[in-house]
């Protein structure tokens, strides 16, 4: 890891400023010490926690990874925090605006990239110098975790023709890729220790790789401008005042949030993220949101009033059952945000243990990926318990009919029986309970399955002290596995048994 720059009383020295303006970039800059990171990263994966399921106009990641400071208050306190604006303004000046702000997160062991490219070839802004990126590292942003590759000298050039690729893996809205060969050794690895700050110009050639360690890499992009710069593809565009005054008024003014996710605060971010779609649009025949996979800016979700007439089933028309047949498959579509909800009331239900319900799950399904345990089997250890508040006598089998359409049948089975097969382990305290009530199932396919299922993933997972992974590691695979189509004999595979453990996948896994 490179050592920080020495700053001036927390501004840039003119050596440093040179440096930004002859190379594009400047890092790693010392904003805040390691401890006040790690509290931010708390605070922040907490809201991950509280609201990845709650009933929001748009998915929380659209709010993460999309003007953030308009929703978040954490955002936008830390986008004003004047450590970091003392040293923007020796690149911009005195007058400080934030266009955007936004949280990069690329999960531990995951293919995600952002493609090399320029900022400005798709913000509507023109080709100026009067906007920077300071880049905040919430936790260690290395080459393992995917951290930014920048290429010295190249913002001296226009913007540059970009391929729009719209790969899957790739982080950015239209999947954009510089059209110039960048080689390896043009490269400079910003790698970043929590607390520390990059600065980069927005016609610097830049992205990253992916995230092969086994922590997540949580950096936080703030794009600063000021007065000077002018939006010139949107009809109008937002900013958020940070120091000193706007003396163009170019751009429209936009309040600091005061709470989460207010009413007020959610119609802005919609109201700007359209705006800024017709920018980032420019040259599509398709409607792109600012990032790949997240809402579309002219998809937002409000209350219907759409409505059958009858009152009986007999009496409905088969328009009516058209519509209705319709309006379930669009439900059906956000089968997985209720599974997660769900799984987050686990965490006020069943008490008495050292850790929560949720807890627990969670535990569970951190223990099945860190045994090099597949999809399926990872879901499933996610979800096993997830009918304990609705159905304590057959939570097992509520669980399983979730499940069954979705996953192999060795692991619904096993969901299905694992209350069974837990008897083991304390049947024998408890009058009326058989203990080896386990051994009905015995001959079954999946018996030894369950076996493991059940020693290494459930009875083991109600400890306070293991290091879990976070239930927002879990969600892109829950919406993964609920997006399958239903009983999919490609994914069923009925006989099919696939290994709890896999020792060459749970080493790449490890803590």
């Amino acid at each position: 890891m490179p050592q920080p720059l020495s700053l001036d009383n927390g501004h840039l020295t003119d050596a440093q400023k040179n440096q930004y303006w002859n190379e594009g970039f400047l890092f790693p800059l010392q904003i805040m010490p390691p401890e006040e990171a790690a509290n931010l990263r708390t605070q922040l994966e907490r809201i991950e926690r509280d609201w990845l399921a709650a009933d929001l106009p748009k998915p929380l990641m659209t709010y993460k990874r999309n003007h953030a400071h308009i929703v978040m208050p954490l955002a936008a306190k830390l986008a004003t925090d004047p450590r970091i604006l003392d040293t923007v303004e020796g690149i911009l000046g005195p007058d400080l605006m934030i266009w955007s702000a936004e949280f990069f997160i690329k999960e531990p062991q995951t293919k995600h990239v952002v493609g090399m490219h320029q900022d400005l070839t798709y913000w509507g802004l023109g080709e100026t110098s009067d906007q920077v990126t300071a880049w905040v590292a919430l936790s260690p942003a290395t080459i393992d975790s995917g951290c930014m590759d920048f290429v010295k000298g190249s913002h001296k050039n226009p913007i540059m023709p970009h391929n729009d690729t719209f790969a899957e893996t790739n982080l950015l809205s239209r999947g954009q890729e510089i059209a110039v060969a960048v080689n390896d050794e043009e490269k400079t690895h910003i790698e970043l220790q929590p607390g520390q700050i990059s600065l980069h110009h927005g016609l610097t050639f830049h992205g990253s790789g992916p995230n092969v360690s086994n922590d997540r890499r949580i950096g936080f992009a703030i794009r600063y401008i000021n007065p000077n710069a002018r939006q010139k593809v949107a009809d109008r565009d937002y900013a958020m005042i940070a120091r000193g005054t706007d003396t163009a008024d170019a751009f429209v003014h936009v309040p600091t949030p005061d709470s989460l996710f207010a009413t007020e605060a959610l119609a802005r971010h919609h109201e700007i993220q359209s705006e800024q779609t017709k920018a980032l649009a420019q040259g599509l025949s398709k409607d792109v949101s600012l990032y790949q996979a997240y809402a579309d800016a002219n998809d937002y979700e409000g209350p219907t009033v759409d409505k059958v007439s009858f009152t009986q089933m007999k009496d409905g028309t088969k328009e009516e059952y058209e519509f209705l047949t319709a309006h379930e498959i669009d439900h059906t579509k956000h089968t997985a945000d209720r599974l997660l909800q769900a799984l987050v009331d686990l965490d006020e239900g069943l008490s008495g243990y050292q850790i929560t319900r949720l807890g627990h799950s969670v535990q569970s399904a951190t223990r099945a990926y860190r045994d090099g345990a597949d999809l399926d089997w990872i879901v499933s250890a996610l979800l096993h318990d997830i009918g304990d508040i609705y159905a304590p006598y057959n939570h097992d089998e509520y669980a399983a009919t979730i499940l069954k359409p979705f996953v192999r049948e060795q692991c619904s089975w096993v969901v299905h029986t694992h209350g069974d097969f837990q008897m083991l382990y304390y049947g024998h305290h408890l009058d009326g309970f058989d203990q080896n009530k386990r051994e009905r199932h015995r001959g079954h396919a999946y018996f030894e399955d369950n076996e493991v299922f059940c020693e290494r993933w459930d009875q083991a997972s109600f400890d306070p002290e293991y290091k879990d992974l976070p239930l927002e590691f879990f969600a892109p695979m829950v919406r993964e596995v609920f997006d399958r189509t239903p009983y999919d004999p490609d994914v069923i595979r009925p006989g099919a048994r696939e290994p709890l453990q896999n020792t060459d996948i749970a080493a790449d896994r490890s803590e």
